[in-house]
């Protein structure tokens, strides 16, 4: 993956033929050029349409795939740059994640405003989804990821850690990076730590 700026290239060998059909698929047609697609990787999510896509056969049952991703303006939380009840954006954010994830009591709820913080739940599909252990904590990581960078929420995620499961219950913590609303100040580093249900 190498980021330009304006554009993505992300070069990638797919063995997977599923998945190779829906990346060729991505490219569109004469009539509809590429698709919209969010794209995250390490800590960080982009609005990309897809520019270009190329493939070389390398094996019977795998194919070497280059993509060029041409970045999108991303479409912004309206409660990202609203404050409520003395509580900042950031507030908001870490009040949303720490009732969808460790199931805590949003403070808000009790002054009927609870819905200004209230976020998707970003682990539900690995709750309804049977998945391996070895790809729980990068899958976990990528969803969360994708909410809150993908939405405005956050900057960037720069650590996240998830334990192993014990009686259903796994230890979550992870650091964020607040969205800064000046260009010279710095962005405040956002910690969580807790139990969430896997």
């Amino acid at each position: 993956m190498e980021d330009r700026g304006g554009t993505i290239h992300v070069t990638a060998r797919v063995k997977d033929d599923t998945v190779a059909r829906a990346l060729e698929e991505m490219r569109g047609d004469r009539y509809n050029r590429g698709t919209n697609a969010q794209f995250t990787w390490a800590g960080r999510s982009k609005y990309v349409k897809v520019g270009e896509v190329h493939v070389t056969t390398t094996t019977a049952r795998s194919k070497m795939f280059r993509l060029e991703l041409e970045i999108q303006e991303a479409p912004q939380d309206a409660m990202m740059e609203v404050s409520i009840g003395g509580k900042s954006p950031a507030d908001l954010t870490e009040l949303s994640l720490r009732s969808v994830l460790f199931g805590e009591t949003n403070p808000l709820a009790d002054q009927y405003m609870g819905f200004a913080s209230q976020i998707a739940d970003p682990l539900a599909p690995l709750r309804e989804n049977r998945v391996s252990e070895e790809i729980i904590r990068p899958l976990s990581e990528l969803l969360i990821t994708e909410l809150l960078v993908g939405t405005g929420r956050t900057r960037s995620v720069i650590r996240y850690r998830l334990g192993v499961a014990i009686r259903e219950r796994r230890n979550l913590s992870m650091s964020r990076e607040a969205p800064n609303r000046y260009s010279n100040e710095r962005p405040a580093v956002r910690s969580i730590q807790g139990e969430v249900k896997i």
